[in-house]
């Protein structure tokens, strides 16, 4: 998953895309570079784009273990592009398991969507 982000600190809000095959590495490598990215602020919220994912070989327990670092803070709210059948139900999968911010992040298979419930249209 060739995966890249975007720290925007005026709107507050950090911008994720993930391209190709998502595998669990990759997966970690993208949380691991925006944990450590002295612009990134858990309070910021997040947008991230799954349209261009062709393949997900992601293992539950990444999955998991993705959910439990979690590096956004408590009222932030994210929301998840996943067009794909296989991308919404792991991105579902995802949400359900960070119990402690559920509520704040949502999954969409519009771009539009994902904007507006952010606020960005």
């Amino acid at each position: 998953m060739p995966a890249e982000y975007k720290i925007d600190k005026i709107l507050g809000i950090v911008f994720s895309a993930a391209h190709g095959i998502v595998t669990d590495k990759e997966a970690y490598s993208h949380q691991d570079k925006l944990r450590n990215d002295l612009g990134f602020d858990p309070g910021f919220s997040q947008l991230f784009d799954f349209t261009s994912v062709a393949q997900a070989e992601l293992s539950i327990d990444a999955i998991h273990y993705l959910a439990e670092r979690n590096p956004f803070g408590l009222g932030s709210k994210r929301a998840f592009v996943a067009p794909s059948d296989l991308m919404y139900g792991l991105s579902r999968m995802f949400q359900v398991l960070t119990i402690e911010h559920q509520d704040e992040l949502s999954v969409f298979r519009d771009m539009h969507e994902a904007r507006n419930y952010l606020s960005l249209e």
